[in-house]
């Protein structure tokens, strides 16, 4: 009840008791506190109410001396020390109300307290709390309680405090007060000074090669029989001794550091085959190693010093050490998938879902996933995660993992996509159950996608959905899977469709106006024509608006993306799209060209006219220019700047069509085909590219005609000559040896690499096509995930209700399994199932005890049953 009613204010209802308490302790007022509390339990004893045991408290919290918070005098207080010491009551309760709730939660294991205690009391300490505070802050604590529990509550059917809850309280404290002193005494007396003194000490006059023999030596003295546990090189061997003993240093100064490298330490020595009964040998050759390098400087302080740390190390580590004993524990860090297997066929069948989910070690919950992702022991996560996701019965009831999984493994699908793609596959397959019978040509099919469809309440980003993570993480192979694919269509027909052809409606719109009013009739300036030009330029101006503004929300939310231009910039997310992109710079192009595109009334140039003066033109630069053609001035050809914006977006507008074959997979898979085999095509050019330039420099060095007149000239010619698209005949008037040049760079250029990117193309194409499916999808999950960061959460979660995922799913009539996912009955084609779910996923068994294990064995083709 305490704890509930102080926790409405995150710990304040103590704090600020705990406050108060220290505040009148000073100057005899804590007796009168106890006494007011004395005669309103007194009054409520009139009242016909238990009066409690407030006055049977026992000396050592009713008669604790105040002069233990002296340093804490609020009466004598100055205005300059008010608030230093006012942060110090407040930091006490803060760190008191924290390692409360710790121990109320090991409650049943008290040893478990033992590490987050070191760091509480380091944090104490550090705050200014002494030894001598212990007793004052117990009776403070066990006063603020009381003072809580006096108000009656009806919920609990407590209305006073009682001498059971002082004499629980009285144990408590005592055990608490034990880990806390260890810790608090061993700062007070500044251990931890001496001992990072003297280690700097040996180190400042000692090599490591000498400090590891030393400690080696003293080792094989001491305990010969764990010699056979080192046998790396002499120099490495001598490095991990000096990072262990860092890290023993590093215990009393930053414990919350300590205890994450003690994690990783602990697995690798349960892997040599550390025992924790290897602990004291070790222990005593660390510290004769060390005794024997300081010399003279060891002394008894030095010696206290040290074996306080060791004492209250090898606590931890010891504890650390015995819980790699437990089962799946030493399976993970062993790496043996016959050892996990072994241990699974103990595990109960209610608890063997947590098993695969969680593991505790050093109070600290880990994932058995996780770590054997970490380690690179795939098939060992495999297992985990096909155990979790298979369906097994008994009488009373379906095990099922799933939601489990999700629940504490809320990044799963883009930590595989970026540790483990192949075992998105597993997590995939899981997630289906199909029947064995055959309902008229179909089967009945569950799809649990209800985490990957992603609660908008848990999920307020889409962009953190599972299919987003599969789109920008994933590979084309992930969305041929039917799980993917019907979650794909699910949300396409759901809202990504609308919301899609709405886009492209609008853009088509405003495409229809601008080819009509800059580009059909950019020759006319009537009334028509000029309203037309001025309406594409407001809905263009009205779509600039509307992007910038949704950009902006985004930047608000953190929602962009790293951008490298030789510099990294934070770009939004609506850009990252190149159609999105596209579509901005096309409106600024329409905003432009109808504020400053003017209608050409002047008759435009006769194309045979105009294609003379061009060619005259190039003839010209190149010095071929004959007299016939001295009558055109170059300055004819006026090309305004506003000109190549009206051409760079109508180029940028027709292109954005091509965004409309997405609704179809076949266009869309074609697209991707061109994407791909585009990047085949640039690097070859890249290659004859390099070769024109050589060839280039070495006719412009060779003064050969037409090749004089300048580098940038020579390779202009010479990229005619591949292109074929006309030039001088260089080949009449040049030498022999420029001739060889040019012919040899037309046979390598035209002959030899045309003809290889052409077979590289064809086996390109080969390899390509047989994903281009998956990529058709993936786009088309793009614009779904897009779709839906456009809606309103309101709207979203609308679409998540409609589902239904919380209702029962139907395995067989009148058999109801577990609930969060969609029935659909599927045409029966198996070749579009993977293989691993042509088989029954659920096993069976007649035993209903839940303490009871499973049978660990492949399901052949049916339903097992016992």
């Amino acid at each position: 009840h305490g704890k509930g009613s102080a926790s409405e204010s995150g710990g304040g209802g103590v704090i600020s008791s705990v406050a108060g308490w220290f505040k009148s302790a000073k100057g005899g007022k804590k007796s009168k506190g106890l006494g007011n509390s004395r005669s309103s339990s007194a009054q409520k004893d009139k009242d016909g109410k238990n009066s409690g045991g407030n006055g049977h408290l026992n000396a050592s919290f009713a008669g604790s001396n105040t002069s233990q918070v002296d340093d804490l005098d609020f009466e004598r207080t100055t205005s300059a020390q008010a608030p230093r010491r006012a942060h110090a009551v407040e930091s006490w309760g803060n760190e008191m109300w924290e390692a409360l709730k710790v121990a109320m939660k090991s409650l049943w294991a008290l040893e478990e307290i033992n590490e987050p205690f070191i760091v509480v009391a380091t944090r104490l300490q550090q705050a200014g709390f002494r030894t001598t505070h212990l007793e004052a802050l117990g009776y403070a604590c066990h006063y603020s309680m009381r003072k809580i529990l006096e108000n009656p509550c009806e919920e609990c059917g407590t209305d006073d405090w009682s001498d059971e809850l002082t004499e629980a309280w009285k144990w408590l404290w005592d055990v608490l007060t034990t880990f806390l002193h260890k810790t608090v005494y061993a700062l007070e007396q500044k251990y931890n000074d001496v001992v990072r003194d003297s280690w700097e000490i040996v180190k400042a006059t000692s090599t490591s090669e000498e400090i590891g023999e030393t400690m080696y030596s003293r080792l094989g003295e001491e305990a010969p029989f764990v010699l056979h546990l080192f046998t790396r090189p002499k120099n490495l061997q001598a490095y991990m001794f000096m990072q262990a003993i860092d890290m023993l240093v590093m215990f009393s100064d930053a414990p919350t550091d300590f205890f994450k490298a003690l994690q990783t330490l602990t697995i690798r020595h349960i892997k040599y085959g550390v025992k924790s009964d290897y602990l004291k040998p070790f222990g005593i050759a660390i510290l004769g190693g060390i005794e024997a390098l300081l010399g003279d400087r060891w002394d008894e302080n030095v010696q206290v010093a040290w074996l306080n740390l060791w004492k209250r190390v090898t606590v931890c580590i010891s504890k650390s050490l015995n819980c790699g004993a437990n089962l799946v524990a030493l399976a993970l860090i062993t790496g043996h998938l016959d050892k996990i297997e072994e241990a699974f066929t103990l595990a109960p069948r209610s608890e063997r879902i947590q098993w695969a989910l969680a593991l505790e070690m050093q109070g600290n919950r880990m994932s058995p996933i996780y770590w054997a992702l970490r380690d690179g022991r795939f098939n060992i996560a495999q297992f985990l995660i096909k155990d979790v996701l298979s369906i097994r019965a008994d009488r009373t009831k379906y095990y099922y993992g799933r939601a489990e999984l999700f629940k504490t493994h809320p990044n799963l699908i883009e930590i595989l996509c970026d540790e483990c793609p192949a075992l998105v596959g597993a997590v995939l397959d899981g997630l289906m159950w199909h029947s064995q019978s055959v309902e008229a040509g179909a089967i009945r099919t569950n799809y649990y996608i209800q985490e990957l469809y992603g609660n908008p309440d848990d999920v307020p980003d889409a962009w953190k959905s599972a299919l987003a993570v599969l789109c920008l993480k994933g590979k084309p192979e992930m969305f041929m899977h039917p799980v993917t694919n019907f979650l794909l269509e699910s949300k396409y027909h759901a809202f990504g469709k609308p919301v899609f052809f709405v886009i492209v409606g609008s853009h088509l719109i405003q495409l229809a106006l601008f080819t009509m009013g800059f580009i059909l009739s950019a020759q006319v300036c009537s009334e028509t024509d000029n309203a037309i030009r001025l309406a594409s330029g407001i809905i263009a101006i009205l779509v600039f608006v509307l992007m910038t503004l949704l950009m902006g929300h985004q930047a608000a939310n953190g929602q962009h993306v790293p951008y490298n231009i030789g510099i990294q910039i934070q770009m939004p997310r609506l850009l990252e799209n190149p159609w999105n992109m596209a579509r901005y710079l096309s409106v600024i192009g329409i905003i432009i060209c109808s504020f400053y595109a003017e209608c050409k009334d002047a008759e435009p140039i006769p194309s045979e006219e105009r294609a003379m003066m061009v060619e005259h033109e190039q003839l010209r630069k190149l010095g071929c220019a004959g007299p016939s053609l001295q009558q055109y001035d170059a300055d004819t050809i006026v090309v305004s700047w506003v000109d190549v914006v009206l051409s760079f977006t109508a180029i940028l507008m027709w292109g954005q069509v091509m965004q409309i074959v997405v609704i179809n997979k076949h266009l869309a898979a074609l697209t991707y085909s061109v994407s791909v085999l585009l990047g085949d095509i640039t690097r070859n050019l890249v290659v004859i590219g390099m070769i024109l330039v050589s060839v280039a420099a070495g006719m412009n060095s060779l003064e050969e005609p037409y090749f004089e007149e300048g580098f940038g000239k020579s390779i202009m010619i010479l990229l005619r000559l591949v292109l074929g698209i006309g030039g001088p005949p260089i080949l009449d008037g040049i030498t022999s040896l420029g001739r060889f040049i040019v012919t040899a760079f037309v046979i390598v250029t035209t002959i030899g690499l045309l003809s290889i990117l052409i077979a590289q193309l064809a086996l390109s194409y080969e390899m390509v096509s047989k994903e281009k499916i998956g990529y058709a999808r993936m786009n088309k999950a793009y614009v779904c995930v897009e779709a839906e960061s456009f809606l309103p959460l309101s709207k979203r979660k609308q679409f998540y209700n409609k589902q239904g995922f919380d209702n029962p799913l139907l395995f067989d009539e009148g058999d109801l399994g577990p609930a969060g996912g969609i029935q659909t009955m599927e045409a029966v084609i198996l070749e579009a199932l993977p293989c691993s779910l042509l088989l029954i996923r659920i096993q069976r068994v007649g035993l209903t005890s839940p303490v009871e294990g499973w049978e660990l064995k492949e399901l052949e083709g049916s339903e097992t049953s016992c």
